[in-house]
């Protein structure tokens, strides 16, 4: 055989080759067959609407965005009907989700009748408006089937067929209205967005550039883990279910307010199902049932919500230079930070080196040991106002006092 010819037998085989590769045809096949393993073909499209109707009641759950929404949790809903509300991202995606993946158990062609699948009257009917499209994909949920967790569906887009699918899907359809709607007492707040809160027994804290400081009952740095999990509390906790009772008329167990925003807490009656206390919540005019243990935050004793380090741990890092005094032996001195070593820059001369381990161990014990208590009794307080200070550290006025009590 010639070179040419060889050549051009090579170039044919290694072009049937690319074609048997890429066939188009072979491409469509797996996509309709990729179609055909689905109830719906959703692949792509996105949501204006969700309608789910059992009997007279109805639940309509419409996408809150022009441009319709995703099958994920990133979209944004809001109920209209029974009620107007926004909705529970989590809860409608978990919907949305299980329609686009629903794929069928069985599929069983049929001709005419349904009563047999007990699609004549079905229990539910479960509507999807797609954007851009003006027929919804609607599905009729019919009877259990006689074997295994299963029950039967019609739709719209292929009357030809019953679909027989896992019941755990037409489950979710039985939910109540609340299911679907925002839980959250404040939806549009987040927790870093709090700078002030102000609780029952006379608990007042502000936020300032970062840092929380008690105002009342004592001005004092607030610990900061604690203010940051009050803020989180009122952000993010969520209702058990909507209060459909009177607002209570006796005094609040507890009252939280926050911003222009105010939260009241009353005693419920009814404990919850895994036996923990309930609450009545006020947020504005909407009343909800909580759950109380989140709120034992704000029940807590004043030492829990102060600072109980001596040095927080912002300062310590600009700590290059301090001054200690000892007023009983009428000696001071000042040290600076040289690299890794502290060193004597003013003051009394040491009478012997400089102890590197109980320099560092001391401002450690500043920032990391937590106070045990603020003694309230009058023999300590008149004896830290008498008595003369053992040791006094001063650093850019942050100024502390050390006395030994009870000797």
């Amino acid at each position: 055989m010639k070179p040419r010819s060889l050549l051009v037998l090579m170039l044919v085989f290694m072009g049937l080759g690319s074609f048997a590769l890429f066939d188009p045809l072979k491409s469509k096949k797996e996509k309709a067959a990729e179609r055909d393993a689905h109830v719906f073909w959703l692949k792509d499209k996105k949501l204006e609407s969700l309608v789910i109707t059992q009997g007279k009641s109805k639940i309509q759950i419409d996408c809150a965005t022009p441009e319709g929404c995703t099958f994920d949790g990133s979209a944004e809903w809001k109920l209209t009907a029974p009620v107007q509300d926004r909705g529970d991202s989590s809860a409608i995606a978990s919907l949305a989700s299980a329609a686009l993946n629903l794929k069928p158990v069985d599929k069983i062609e049929v001709e005419g009748a349904l009563e047999e699948f007990g699609l004549q009257e079905p229990k539910a009917i479960f509507e999807l408006r797609v954007k851009g499209e003006a027929e919804p994909y609607q599905l009729k949920v019919g009877a259990n089937a006689a074997v295994g967790p299963n029950v039967y569906l019609a739709t719209n887009k292929d009357p030809k067929h019953v679909f027989l699918v896992a019941s755990y899907f037409t489950a979710m359809l039985e939910k109540e209205p609340f299911h679907w709607q925002n839980k959250r007492l404040f939806p549009e707040l987040e927790a870093d967005a709090i700078q002030a809160i102000s609780w029952t027994g006379n608990y007042r804290a502000q936020e300032t550039a970062g840092a929380w400081n008690l105002l009342s009952p004592v001005a004092a740095r607030a610990n900061k883990i604690m203010m940051e999990g009050l803020a989180s509390t009122l952000a993010y906790t969520s209702a058990k279910s909507i209060y459909t009772g009177k607002r209570p008329t006796k005094s609040a167990e507890l009252v939280i307010g926050f911003g222009d925003k105010k939260l009241e807490l009353y005693p419920h009656g009814a404990v919850s199902a895994e036996g923990t206390k309930q609450y009545i919540a006020a947020a504005g005019e909407k009343l909800y049932v909580v759950d109380a243990t989140p709120y034992d935050r704000f029940r807590k004793p004043l030492l829990e919500y102060r600072e109980r380090t001596l040095l927080s741990p912002e300062v310590r890092a600009q700590l290059k230079t301090f001054e200690l005094k000892f007023p009983k032996e009428k000696k001071a001195i000042t040290l600076r930070q040289e690299g890794e070593k502290w060193v004597h820059s003013a003051g009394d001369q040491p009478a012997e080196p400089l102890s590197q381990t109980r320099i560092q161990g001391f401002l450690h014990s500043l920032v990391d040991d937590a106070v045990e208590a603020f003694p309230s009794a009058a023999t300590a307080q008149n004896f830290f106002r008498s008595a003369p200070a053992d040791l006094l550290f001063d650093f850019q006025g942050v100024a502390l006092s050390f006395k030994v009590f009870q000797r």
